[in-house]
C-alpha cells in the first residue's frame, strides 16, 4: 500500500498492486491505480486519473478531469469543471457533479448522475440507470434495459437498444424510446416522445407535448397540456387528457380518447374507436370500419369510408357518416346526422334534430324533439316519433310516419307510404302513388299531383267512428268521433288533387265522395264506390252501381239503391230502417240509444255503444248489439249474434230469451237467433233446440250446441265441447277444429250412463275400423275412417253404438281427451 501526494506540478503517479491513495493537488496530474482498491483525487488542474484493476474510487476536484474506472466495481466522482468520466467495465457509479460532463458507463450494471451543467450521458452495455439532473443533458441508454432521468433542464434521453424507461421530468424534453418496451414519461415541459419499434407506453404529463408511437402496440398519454399525440402503426391506445389535444392513430386498429377539452381524433387506416368525451371535439374515422362517440360538448364527427357507428351523446353534434353502411346516433342536444352515401341508420334522439339520408336506402328516426327528416334519394325509411317533426321523403318510394306531436310529411317522388298514426299535421303525397295511413287523428292530406297517380287512404279506423262527410270550399272533411279528422285538401277543385281510393278498416274502398249542402238535397252517385252524404237537411241518397256507403244524420233521409248495384252500407248517427237492397245497417260508435231495422235481404246490423235495438227482419241477418244493454231480435231466417268486439269473454245461452247477463257487453235480450260469434276472450256459449253455429274465435271457450246437429268451432285457445242432451241422428255435433293437444271433450254421467266421472279410463276408449269390438270395457268409440265419436252403452255391440259427435278423420285421439263430469 502506497501513498502519493503530489505539489502543484504536473505529476504523474503509478499505483502498486495493492490499494494505493493518490492526491495530484495543483497542476494537470496523470493518475494510474494499478492493482487493488484505490482511492484516486485529482486535486486543482486538468487530470487523467486510471483506476486500472479492481474497485476504484476516482475524484476529479477541480478542473476539466477525464476518470477511467478500469476494471471492477468503481465510483468517479468529476467535480468542479467539464469532466469525462468512463466507467469502462463492471458495474460502476459515475457522478459528473458541476460543468457540462459527458459519462459513459460501458459494460456493466452503471449508475449515471451529471449533476450541475449540461450533461451527456451513456449508459454502455448492460442495464444501468441514468440522472441528468440539472441543465441541459442527454441521456443515452445503450445495451440493456436501462432507466433514464433527465431532471431539471431541456433534456433528451433515448433508451438505446433492448429499451428502457426514460422519465424527462423538469424541462422541454426530447425521449426516444428506441428498439424494445419503453415507458415513457415527459414530466412537467412541453415535452417530445418518440416510442421508436414494438409495444411503447408514453405518457407526456403536464405541458404541451408531441407523442408517437412509431411500430409496435403502442399506449401514448397526453396528460395536461395541449398535446399532439400519434400512434403509428400497429393497433395503438391513444388518450389526450386534460388539454386541446390533436390525436392521430395511424394504421392499425387504434383506440383514441380525447379527454377534457377541444380535441381532434383521426383514426388513421383501419377499424379504430374515437371518444372525445369532454369539450367540443371533432373526431375523424378514416378508412375501416370506426366507432366514433363524441361525448359532452359540441362535437364534430365524420365516419369517413367504410362502415361504421357514430354516436354524438351530449352536446349539439355534427355526424357525417360518409361512405358506408354507418349507424348514427345524436344523442342529446340539437344535432345534425348527415348519412353520406350507401344505407346508413340515422337517429336523432333528444333535441331538435337534422337528419339527412341522402344517398343509400337510409333508415331516420327523429326521437324527442322537433326534428326535420330527409331522405334524400332511393327508397328510405323516415319516423319522426316524438314531436312537431317534418319528414321529407326526397326520391324513391318511402315510407314516412309522424309518430306523434303536429307533424308534416312530404314525401317527394316515388311511391310513398305515409303514416300518422298518433299525431296530427299535414300529409303531402307528391308525385307518384302514394298511400297515407291513418287513424284516431287530425290530418289534411294534400294530394296534389301532377302526374296524377294513383293515390290510396287507409283508415284503421271503422266506418263506426265516422262521424260523416262535410265539404268546406274544395276540402272534403271526414269527421271523427274522437273531435278528429280527415281534411282532403282540395278534393273537389280536380282530379290532380283527388285521392284515388279511401278504406276504412271495415269497408270496401271508396273511390268516389258526394257530398251535399245544408239544404235539402238530392245527391245521386257514380258507378264506382261511392262515399255519400246528403249533409243537413232531409236529403235523397242514391249510390248507383258499386259498393256505396251512405253517411246518415236524420231518421228523414232516405237511400234508394237498385238490385244487383252492390254491396251498400248505411253509417247512421240516428234511427233508421234499411231500405231495400242495401245489405249493412253500421250506427256510429257515439250515439246514444238507437233502433235499427233490417230489410228482406241478409243484413248486417252494428250498433252503438249505447241500449240498441236492433231488428234483422227477413233474411240470414249477424247482429252486433255493443257494449250496452241490447235487444236483438234476428227475425226469420238463420240468424247471427256476434260479440267479436267485446273487450272480454262473454256468457251467452240461445235458451234463455229473456235479458240475461253476457258478463262482458252487457244484459242483452235475444230473439230468434240461432248462431253465435264469441269473443277474443274467454267465451261460454250454450245452444238451443235448433241447429247452432258457434264460433270462439280467440280465448279458452267452452261450448254446449244443446239439441239439434250443431257446428261448433273453437278457433285458437283450449277449447272444451260439452255433450249432456239424448243422443240421436238429430243430436250429432260437428267440431270443425278439434285440436288434440289443446282441446277437450266433456260427457255428461247422466247421459253416458257406463262412464265413471272423472278422466276416462284407457280401457273404456276405443279406436276402430273394420274390426269388432274386443270387450265389454269399449264404451267411448273413435271411428277414424268415418272421423265420428260413437257411444256404445254396453261396451260389447250387441246394443248399436250411437254416434253423438263428428271431429274429423284421422285424429291421434286419447281416452286423455276426454273427461266424464
Amino acid at each position: 500500500m502506497a501513498d502519493y501526494i503530489g505539489d502543484d506540478n504536473n505529476n504523474t503517479y503509478i499505483g502498486t498492486d495493492e490499494d494505493d491513495s493518490m492526491f495530484g493537488n495543483g497542476g494537470n496530474d496523470r493518475l494510474l491505480g494499478g492493482l487493488g482498491f484505490d482511492m484516486l483525487s485529482g486535486g486543482l488542474g486538468d487530470d487523467k486519473l486510471d483506476g486500472g484493476l479492481d474497485g476504484d474510487v476516482l475524484y476529479g476536484d477541480e478542473g476539466n478531469d477525464r476518470l477511467l474506472g478500469g476494471l471492477g466495481f468503481d465510483t468517479l466522482s468529476g467535480g468542479l469543471g467539464d469532466d469525462k468520466l468512463d466507467g469502462e467495465e463492471d458495474n460502476d457509479t459515475l457522478s459528473g457533479e458541476e460543468g457540462d460532463d459527458v459519462l459513459r458507463g460501458g459494460m456493466g450494471v452503471d449508475f449515471l448522475s451529471g449533476g450541475l451543467g449540461n450533461d451527456s450521458l451513456d449508459g454502455g452495455a448492460d442495464d444501468d440507470m441514468l440522472y441528468g439532473d440539472d441543465g441541459d443533458d442527454r441521456l443515452t441508454g445503450g445495451a440493456g434495459f436501462d432507466s433514464l432521468y433527465g431532471g431539471l433542464g431541456d433534456d433528451k434521453l433515448d433508451s438505446g437498444a433492448d429499451g428502457g424507461n426514460l422519465f424527462g421530468e423538469d424541462g422541454d424534453d426530447v425521449l426516444l424510446g428506441g428498439a424494445g418496451f419503453d415507458f415513457l414519461s415527459g414530466g412537467l415541459g412541453n415535452d417530445r416522445l418518440n416510442g421508436g419499434s414494438d409495444g411503447d407506453i408514453l405518457q407526456g404529463d403536464e405541458g404541451d407535448d408531441i407523442l408517437r408511437g412509431g411500430t409496435g402496440f403502442d399506449t401514448l398519454s397526453g396528460g395536461l397540456g395541449a398535446d399532439k399525440l400519434d400512434g403509428g402503426s400497429d393497433d395503438d391506445a391513444l388518450q389526450g387528457d386534460d388539454g386541446d389535444d390533436v390525436l392521430l392513430g395511424g394504421t392499425g386498429f387504434d383506440t383514441l380518447t380525447g379527454g377534457l377539452g377541444a380535441d381532434k381524433l383521426d383514426g388513421g387506416s383501419d377499424n379504430d374507436s374515437l371518444q372525445g368525451d369532454d369539450g367540443d371535439d371533432v373526431l375523424l374515422g378514416g378508412t375501416g370500419f370506426d366507432w366514433l362517440t363524441g361525448g359532452f360538448g359540441n362535437d364534430k364527427l365524420d365516419g369517413g369510408s367504410d362502415n361504421d357507428t357514430l354516436q354524438g351523446d351530449d352536446g349539439d353534434d355534427v355526424l357525417l357518416g360518409g361512405t358506408g353502411l354507418d349507424i348514427l346516433y345524436g344523442g342529446f342536444g340539437n344535432d345534425k346526422l348527415d348519412g353520406g352515401s350507401d344505407d346508413d341508420t340515422l337517429q336523432g334522439d333528444d333535441g331538435d334534430d337534422v337528419l339527412l339520408g341522402k344517398a343509400g336506402v337510409d333508415f331516420l328516426l327523429g326521437g324527442q324533439g322537433n326534428d326535420r327528416l330527409d331522405g334524400g334519394s332511393e327508397d328510405d325509411n323516415l319516423q319522426g316519433e316524438d314531436g312537431n317533426d317534418v319528414l321529407i321523403g326526397g326520391l324513391g318510394h318511402d315510407s314516412l310516419d309522424g309518430g306523434l306531436g303536429t307533424n308534416v310529411l312530404d314525401g317527394g317522388e316515388g311511391n310513398d307510404t305515409l303514416s300518422s298514426y298518433l299525431g296530427q299535421g299535414t300529409l303531402i303525397g307528391g308525385q307518384g302513388n302514394d298511400t297515407y295511413n291513418v287513424a284516431y287523428s287530425s290530418i289534411v292530406i294534400d294530394n296534389y299531383d301532377t302526374d296524377e297517380g294513383f293515390d290510396v287512404v287507409v283508415d284503421a279506423a271503422p266506418l263506426s267512428q265516422m262521424t260523416g262527410l262535410s265539404r268546406f270550399g274544395d276540402n272534403l272533411v271526414i269527421g271523427n268521433q274522437n273531435i278528429m279528422q280527415i281534411t282532403l285538401k282540395n278534393y273537389f277543385l280536380g282530379a290532380s288533387s283527388r285521392v284515388d281510393q279511401f278504406t276504412f278498416a271495415d269497408s270496401e274502398a271508396l273511390t268516389n265522395f258526394v257530398v251535399g249542402t245544408n239544404a235539402d238535397d238530392v245527391v245521386v252517385g257514380t258507378s264506382a264506390n261511392d262515399g255519400l252524404s246528403g249533409g243537413l237537411g232531409t236529403d235523397s241518397v242514391s249510390g248507383g252501381e258499386g259498393d256505396d256507403v251512405y253517411f246518415v244524420d236524420s231518421s228523414t233521409d232516405t237511400v234508394s239503391e237498385k238490385q244487383n248495384e252492390g254491396s251498400d252500407t248505411v253509417v247512421s248517427s240516428v234511427d233508421f230502417s234499411l231500405s231495400a237492397n242495401v245489405e249493412r245497417l253500421i250506427f256510429q260508435q257515439h250515439s246514444k240509444d238507437v233502433i235499427g231495422f233490417g230489410n228482406g235481404s241478409d243484413n248486417s246490423i252494428i250498433g252503438s255503444d249505447g241500449d240498441n235495438r236492433l231488428y234483422g227482419l227477413e233474411g240470414n241477418d249477424s247482429l252486433e248489439g255493443g257494449r250496452g244493454d241490447d235487444f236483438l231480435d234476428g227475425g226469420a231466417g238463420n240468424d247471427t249474434v256476434s260479440y267479436a268486439s267485446a273487450l272480454l269473454g262473454v256468457l251467452i245461452n240461445l235458451k234463455i230469451t229473456a235479458g240475461q247477463d253476457t258478463k262482458w257487453a252487457g244484459t242483452d235480450t235475444l230473439i230468434n237467433i240461432e248462431n253465435i260469434i264469441g269473443s277474443n276472450g274467454d267465451d261460454i256459449l250454450i245452444g238451443n233446440t235448433g241447429d247452432n253455429v258457434f264460433n270462439g274465435g280467440y280465448g279458452n271457450d267452452s261450448m254446449n250446441g244443446g239439441l239439434g246437429n250443431d257446428l261448433l268451432v273453437g278457433g285458437l285457445g283450449l277449447d272444451s265441447f260439452a255433450f249432456n242432451t239424448s243422443l240421436g241422428q238429430s243430436n250429432i255435433d260437428t267440431i270443425s277444429d278439434f285440436s288434440v293437444a289443446d282441446d277437450t271433450i266433456r260427457l255428461e254421467d247422466a247421459v253416458f250412463t257406463a262412464l265413471t266421472p272423472g278422466a276416462l279410463t284407457k280401457s273404456a276408449f276405443k279406436i276402430i275400423g273394420n274390426g269388432g269390438l274386443e270387450d265389454a270395457d269399449d264404451h267411448v268409440l273413435y271411428d277414424t275412417a268415418a272421423g265420428t265419436l260413437l257411444y256404445d252403452a254396453d261396451g260389447n255391440g250387441a246394443v248399436e253404438a250411437q254416434a253423438f259427435a263428428i271431429i274429423g278423420t284421422g285424429l291421434a285421439l286419447t281416452a286423455m281427451d276426454f273427461v266424464v263430469v
